[in-house]
């Protein structure tokens, strides 16, 4: 597995939060994305008030897991599905090595 890096999207940021419960808060109210320890969002994303995309990625190789959430809406802004495909492709490529272990796997969230 490469080294974890991150890279700029160019996507325009509508909110920011240092607060995690904030940046959870903002999400539920349909404000876009957000990365959020799993122990602050275990409970709604199990009553389906959000989803978690890209399950099968970790930041590193400490397994340190990344969790991007939705909110749980069937007609999302063209701005987050175009998120979601950008980040699963990046993901997928410079994530996995050689790109085998999900070259032919379906994603496990669906728009």
């Amino acid at each position: 597995m490469r080294p974890a890096r991150w890279t700029t999207s160019g996507l325009r940021r509508r909110f920011s939060a240092s607060d995690a419960e904030l940046a959870r808060l903002a999400t539920l109210a349909g404000m876009g994305f957000a990365i959020l320890p799993r122990a602050l969002v275990r409970s709604d994303i199990e009553a389906g008030h959000l989803v978690r995309l890209l399950p099968a990625f970790s930041v590193d190789e400490s397994r340190t897991e990344l969790f991007i959430v939705r909110p749980a809406r069937l007609h999302l802004p063209r701005e987050t599905r175009l998120f979601a495909d950008y980040a699963e492709a990046h993901l997928r490529k410079e994530c996995e090595p050689k790109g085998q272990a999900l070259a032919n796997r379906e994603p496990e969230f669906d728009f």
